[in-house]
């Protein structure tokens, strides 16, 4: 009930009772009438108007300050004509108001508006709440209509290269994953959006409850694993844990784009991956997606628990992004037989100590670093 209702049923019983108690007719019929039109109002409630909305997001995943737009169509779902409506939506963080004009039975109505998402992140947008009020605003009542939506937003790329091929061999002279040439099937994996309808592993899909699919690798198949550390503790200003972000999604899209299978890893103990062999996407959309969400934590080990890593994937093109690290921690990761490219950021611009099997970039920033890597290892 709105204040004017509130108002009018205050009323009406004040001037009720004093006509009952003094006598005054006049003072009862007018506390009368006041009570009959919250009656008409609340029976006006409850023919609610049958409306359905729909949220569409052209895309649904985009880059830091690309346009999306957001369509949202609400339809009348009832042979009735509906009032005029208002209501409210939450875009991207904001709330912006809606107004719905009277719809004719079976009707509908289009609201157009163009966003603008400037962070990195992942934006849920809840459905519409609509308002429905009595002729007189007696009494409202407010909804939600539709389904939730979500919002992607990646963090923008720099112009780098990817990380280079390690070319190694195992002790026993095979490569990680030996193949004898051509196409060879390697293993089952969970399904990612964009691979072959094809390679579905029905038989397995059907025993785990979830769509699997054959992983078929080439003789020359290339694969990179980037892990980022998520420390809090290693990036106090933070906007160098989004230049760490960038970067990595920067190697992500250059190994992707030169037809390597991408391997991303937190420390926090999140990952994605994509194999753009068979029918690619246009993008790494799942390795994407964590970027797009990945957020610095206390609790995340930092890089005690790289190494870890990099031995579990040895025989990659292992890239490692980090930020202020001490320097024992840093050459724990060194090793001959295991080559990897280490970037940090946040720290003093210079050389860092020489270490085997590593190459070290430091830098102040995401910028900076790109240009130093981009001069370590040319495109």
């Amino acid at each position: 009930m709105t204040r004017s209702g509130y108002a009018v049923l205050t009323t009406s019983a004040i001037l009720t009772a004093l006509g009952l108690t003094l006598g005054y007719p006049e003072l009862t019929l007018a506390g009368l009438a006041g009570a009959g039109t919250l009656a008409t109002a609340l029976i006006w409630m409850l023919a609610r108007p049958g409306l359905s909305a729909e949220r569409v997001l052209e895309p649904e995943r985009v880059f830091e300050g690309e346009t999306v737009v957001s369509r949202l169509t609400i339809r009348n779902q009832k042979p009735l004509r509906t009032p005029p409506l208002t209501g409210r939506q939450e875009l991207v963080g904001q709330l912006v108001p809606i107004t719905v004009p009277a719809l004719p039975p079976y009707g509908s109505v289009v609201e157009t508006r163009t966003l603008h998402p400037v962070r990195r992140g992942v934006y849920p947008i809840p459905p519409v709440r609509l308002g429905h009020s009595d002729p007189f605003r007696l009494i409202a009542s407010t909804g939600l209509t539709g389904t939730p939506v979500t919002l992607r937003v990646y963090p923008v790329p720099y112009p780098v290269a990817p990380l280079p091929n390690p070319h190694l061999q195992d002790a026993d002279g095979l490569t990680s994953d030996p193949v004898l040439g051509g196409v060879t099937f390697h293993s089952l994996r969970d399904y990612h959006e964009g691979d072959d309808w094809r390679l579905v592993h029905w038989a397995s899909s059907a025993r785990a409850g979830r769509l699997i699919v054959r992983h078929n690798v080439l003789a020359d198949e290339v694969h990179h694993c980037i892990v980022l550390d998520t420390s809090s503790a290693a990036y106090p200003d933070p906007q160098a844990f989004d230049d760490a972000v960038r970067l990595a999604a920067s190697w992500c899209l250059a190994g992707f784009e030169a037809g390597a299978n991408v391997l991303v890893k937190t420390t926090a103990g999140d990952e994605a991956t994509t194999v753009p062999h068979g029918r690619p996407p246009s993008r790494p959309t799942a390795v994407l997606d964590l970027l797009a969400s990945v957020a610095p934590h206390h609790q995340s080990p930092g890089i005690e628990s790289v190494n870890a890593i990099l031995s579990a994937h040895r025989g990659r093109a292992l890239g490692v992004i980090t930020g202020h690290t001490a320097a024992d921690k840093l050459a724990a990761l060194a090793s001959p037989a295991r080559p990897v490219s280490v970037v940090q950021i946040g720290v003093t611009d210079g050389p860092g100590p020489v270490l085997p099997g590593m190459r070290l970039v430091r830098a102040l920033d995401g910028e900076r670093a790109v240009v130093r890597w981009n001069r370590l290892v040319p495109a």
